[in-house]
């Protein structure tokens, strides 16, 4: 048996024994149930990293961009009764554990978007659009997790998707999501000891995977999701993604995708909206500013990471693209840190 073919069985068993676990959450004592739980959280994380590593298109921009939940809520609405949510620089996501309900998305007192959500949907809003919960004829009871996963300026997962996105329990046919889900509920529904860390971390694996369900089904055909689901350019991505250093050609990373120069630069633009030269550089200045506000290396050290011959021509190309110089960015990002609470 191959390499892949033993990680797909391994994954296959795993999601086995992770259904049989959810069928006995409910009947795990308190005193028992951290035990429990982090048997059952080190069974996703494994299951989660194998299909990464089957998947590795998408592992290199969870190492720079994780996504780390702020808190999740568990609650109630009557029906036609209102939540209104103003959230600023954090991303929502939503689980409707039983009933049905609208979520739309307000703009300047205007509705620009909405939609149903029934039992076990998803919605995720990747901006932190001003938005409305409202109860149906039956009511709702619904989870809701704030995350954050950098801005729209850092992480380019986030530039080019709607301001919505839904995935409806029909969707899941291949009940990728579902076992999770009934996980969570059932873990909402019952607060033990450990709920809050808990319900965080099976939240983030939630994005994770509602993240690879995008790419796996191609809902996407633009952006950066869309070019991850395409298995040229994911290889083409990948390599950029994974070694920003190098000194990437189109003719180099059209090798990587199995294409022929012109037709890579072109298929590239179309699904990315940037050539590729143009692409690779704006992923590099991401990471100089992430970088730059999260770590104490020096501007040169950041420039020789990203390939960059000199300091001088790092700055230069940051400032084109940034519209200020790194030192400026760092000192900012430095403020900002000092006069959060």
């Amino acid at each position: 048996m191959g390499h892949q073919a033993c990680l797909s069985s391994v994954v296959a068993l795993l999601r086995e024994a992770l259904i049989r676990s959810c069928r006995d959450f409910l009947y795990v004592e308190c005193a028992e149930h951290i035990t429990f739980f982090m048997c059952l959280y080190g069974m996703l994380k494994t299951l989660y990293i194998l299909q990464i590593v089957q998947m590795d298109r998408l592992s290199a921009l969870l190492h720079y961009f994780q996504p780390s939940i702020t808190h999740v809520t568990h609650g109630t609405l009557a029906a036609a009764q209102t939540m209104a949510v103003e959230t600023a620089s954090a991303a929502d996501l939503y689980l409707i554990n039983s009933g049905n309900a609208r979520l739309l998305i307000d703009s300047e007192g205007e509705e620009i978007q909405t939609h149903s959500l029934g039992t076990r949907d998803v919605a995720w809003l990747p901006d932190g659009s001003k938005h409305r919960l409202i109860g149906g004829e039956e009511g709702v009871e619904y989870m809701h997790a704030v995350l954050a996963f950098g801005s729209v300026s850092l992480n380019p997962l986030l530039e080019s998707l709607p301001k919505m996105i839904v995935l409806t329990a029909r969707q899941d046919d291949g009940c990728e999501l579902q076992p999770l889900i009934c996980l969570m509920i059932n873990e909402s529904r019952n607060p033990r000891c450990g709920n809050e860390l808990v319900l965080n971390h099976l939240a983030e694996v939630l994005l994770v995977k509602l993240l690879r369900f995008l790419m796996q089904r191609m809902v996407f055909n633009h952006g950066l999701i869309g070019g991850l689901g395409d298995p040229r350019l994911a290889r083409a991505l990948t390599a950029m993604h994974d070694q920003p250093g190098e000194p990437w050609s189109v003719q180099s990373l059209a090798k990587e995708a199995g294409m022929s120069r012109t037709a890579f630069s072109t298929h590239f633009h179309k699904v990315l909206g940037y050539p590729p030269g143009e692409y690779l550089t704006l992923w590099r200045m991401r990471l100089a500013r992430e970088w730059l506000g999260t770590t104490s290396q020096s501007i040169a050290q950041i420039a020789d990471k990203l390939g960059y011959q000199n300091e001088a021509a790092f700055r230069r190309a940051f400032r084109k693209v940034v519209g200020h110089a790194p030192g400026w960015v760092r000192k900012q990002s430095t403020t900002e840190l000092a006069t959060s609470p």
